[in-house]
């Protein structure tokens, strides 16, 4: 009877390990802790954590069951373990290791205390669970429930943060954003961040729907998103969401055949996406000038509204020229995951300074490729860099492969998600939620192929 147990066994790894990527789409956003000073991200990575190393251990267990059944692997068996593809992860996971052992702080970088998406623990989840659940997802039925996952689970998202923006939220959260809707992420353009990443999977998921009839309730939620989007007054966010928006259009438009019956029907779809588009630049502008709502539901007038998203803007420009004079010295391996925020707090350059206490309490450089160029110096970002561009072969393949309607919604959905995400992280802080999700759908564009 011990035969037949090691492919039981992988049946059972396979399976748990892409429950491991649904409860990360729905979970991972969900996990606040109201009662904590900092209620949301260290709750938020240490549950990104441990499902991680439950896939691991999902993972092993047909190795070891292989071992003690002593039955080879036969030829062509599948299973969750390396393959030659693979580098480009194990690349990445040693330049943050390598980072880690050179790092100024060993033990921060390990048990880094800052609330955010850095730490050694946390990025190497982040590479391990993006590998394992990549290799499991192999069928399109796989893929649909993970999209289904990361739709589901906005839904109680969204609601509360809809919520907050009406005044009906029981809970008391101290902000220095301009908007209140935070929701359970923690912050509003963090809640920006997270629905530019779900709401293609919802645009995807109504568009193609049955029978090739729209399903009407996943239009509501997209509906609810879009105006939970727009209270968040989230620039970055808008803006990744109007180029990543784009970029799946032209590649949807391209391959017309399969969205569009006729011409006229075609031309109502690119002339609908040229409208959206000029509406959205209006609103970006917009949300640089007025709140879209009452200014006094904020506490300010609209001239200090305009001010302070100026004010905004330029702190930024602060935070990267600092960030890049940090790097003299360190540019090889960085400084080490999760050491930023003591690093500036140690040296405390004067333009930081002089800019005021909201720039003093600088912990992230506000830009991805920085943020990874500091944690895990040159060698990291390429290695990074590396996997972006697997990840953008993988999902072309799978994209010159597919001719299903749905198939074809859900990757234009990967790729505007995938998008938005990188274009608003050049001038956000990266957090758990995000982070996480982005992971999600690199794994998304790999299963696809």
């Amino acid at each position: 009877m011990a035969a037949p147990l090691a492919p039981m066994v992988i049946a059972d790894a396979r399976r748990f390990v892409e429950w491991g990527g649904l409860l990360v789409a729905i979970l991972v956003p969900l996990a606040f802790n109201p009662l904590d000073a900092n209620a949301f991200e260290p709750l938020k990575a240490a549950l990104f954590q441990t499902i991680t190393l439950l896939m691991i251990l999902a993972a092993l267990a047909p190795q070891v069951a292989r071992l003690r059944s002593a039955v080879p692997q036969a030829s062509g068996s599948s299973s969750v373990g390396p393959q030659a593809n693979d580098l480009r992860y194990l690349f990445y996971a040693a330049a943050i290791l390598l980072a880690t052992v050179f790092s100024v702080d060993v033990r921060r970088s390990l048990w880094t205390a800052r609330p955010t998406a850095d730490g050694t623990l946390t990025l190497l989840s982040g590479v391990i669970f993006c590998w394992l659940l990549g290799q499991t997802l192999t069928t399109r039925r796989q893929v649909l429930r993970l999209t289904l996952a990361l739709v589901i689970g906005s839904v109680p998202v969204t609601i509360y943060g809809l919520l907050q923006a009406t005044g009906l939220d029981p809970l008391v959260w101290i902000s220095d954003s301009v908007s209140p809707v935070l929701s359970t992420v923690g912050r509003s353009n963090y809640l920006a961040a997270y629905l530019v990443m779900v709401m293609p999977f919802t645009l995807a998921l109504w568009q193609s729907g049955q029978d090739g009839q729209p399903a009407r309730r996943f239009g509501l939620l997209f509906a609810l998103q879009l105006t939970c989007l727009l209270l968040t007054l989230a620039r970055a966010a808008w803006l990744g969401l109007l180029i990543g928006g784009l970029l799946a259009g032209l590649a949807l438009a391209q391959r017309g055949g399969a969205f569009a019956q006729d011409s006229r029907r075609r031309g109502l779809w690119l002339a609908g996406g040229l409208a959206a588009c000029l509406v959205g630049v209006g609103l970006l502008y917009a949300m640089s000038t007025s709140a879209l709502v009452q200014p006094s539901a904020y506490g300010m007038r609209p001239v200090v509204y305009a001010k302070l998203r100026a004010d905004s803007a330029a702190a930024r420009l602060i935070f990267w020229r600092v960030s890049l004079r940090l790097l003299d010295g360190r540019w090889l391996l960085g400084y080490g995951p999760g050491t930023f925020g003591s690093l500036v707090a140690t040296v405390q350059p004067a333009e930081l300074t002089a800019a005021g206490p909201a720039a003093s309490l600088l912990d992230d450089p506000h830009n991805l490729l920085l943020d990874r160029l500091l944690q895990t110096g040159m060698v990291g970002l390429l290695a990074y860099l590396a996997l972006l561009l697997t990840t953008a072969r993988r999902w072309l393949l799978a994209w010159r492969g597919s001719a299903d309607r749905q198939a074809l919604f859900i990757l234009a959905a990967t790729l505007a998600a995938m998008t938005a995400f990188l274009v608003q992280a050049q001038a956000t802080p990266n957090v758990v939620t995000t982070d996480a999700l982005f992971w999600v759908m690199m794994a998304l564009a790999a299963g696809a192929t």
